[in-house]
């Protein structure tokens, strides 16, 4: 096996998507595993000032960070919390699911980032 160049490696398409009915939003729509930058803000949004793990919008926040546009660009952004918020749970926890299943966040993972 060779080893990948740093041209390989920047040009790989590592990161899966998918796109998943939400009928309470009347369509459907497309997200994508997250980023290291994003992974690494949804975690550090996860983790209070005094080293806590903060479960607020635990849900919400994965969510604003996974939908994407047809171009893969991001819909949303943690600014973006609080109006999602006010969607229906329902669609939330679909949306969330499918979020969750291709970039494997859990409060486990939160817990052990919280240790390191």
């Amino acid at each position: 096996m060779s080893l990948l160049s740093r041209e390989q490696i920047l040009a790989a398409e590592d990161r899966a998507s998918e796109v998943i009915e939400v009928p309470e939003w009347g369509g459907s729509v497309k997200i994508q595993m997250l980023s290291g930058g994003q992974r690494e803000d949804y975690d550090r949004s996860m983790i209070t000032a005094e080293g806590e793990i903060n479960q607020n919008d635990f849900k919400t926040k994965l969510v604003s960070l996974s939908i994407v546009d047809e171009n893969n660009k991001p819909m949303f952004s943690l600014k973006d919390v609080k109006a999602l918020r006010a969607k229906s749970a329902r669609a939330l926890d679909r949306v969330f699911l499918a979020a969750d299943k291709l970039s494997r966040v859990s409060m486990a993972a939160l817990e052990e980032s919280e240790k390191n």
